[in-house]
């Protein structure tokens, strides 16, 4: 199956389940592979890593199934927090580089308190049109087709008066 051959190290071996056609013979009508979707304790680099040959191996196939698409959603979740606590451990790493060296006026303290101010509000600037990027390629993809919509128009809310 693709799965496995795209998860080299975190799948396990496929089982296939049968039944019996017309002709006696048995034939494959489904399969499955499992999948060790468990996060790399106290590494979030080897985590996000981990989280990417899991979303790799389970969009491998052709068409994706129903699961593929909730284990790979589980997967984008888990390398997420594996991103953050990596951006966590690199300020807290920048911070304390920063906390050693002792400051020289009060003025240049408060300087870079604004220049910080400014890179934040950059960086904020950054994420919204990163996101909202992020939204139009996902539309695109759900409107050529690539993706299933989750709850396709009307079928929510079809019998809200």
């Amino acid at each position: 199956m693709a799965h496995q051959a795209a998860g080299a190290g975190i799948t396990g071996s496929v089982s296939y389940s049968y039944e019996r056609g017309p002709d006696g013979q048995m034939y494959a009508v489904g399969g499955e592979v499992s999948i060790d979707t468990s996060a790399v304790s106290g590494d979030p680099r080897a985590t996000l890593e981990k989280a990417e040959a899991i979303i790799r191996a389970a969009m491998a196939p052709a068409e994706p199934s129903s699961q593929d698409y909730r284990v790979a959603a589980s997967a984008r979740a888990m390398a997420a927090e594996a991103r953050a606590e990596l951006a966590q451990m690199e300020e807290s790493e920048a911070s304390e580089e920063s906390g050693e060296e002792p400051e020289q006026t009060t003025g240049a303290a408060a300087e870079t308190r604004q220049e910080d101010g400014a890179g934040n509000e950059r960086r904020a600037e950054m994420r919204e049109a990163q996101a909202e990027s992020m939204g139009r390629l996902q539309r695109q993809l759900v409107e050529a087709g690539v993706f299933a919509r989750m709850y396709p128009p009307g079928t929510l809310f079809s019998y809200q008066v």
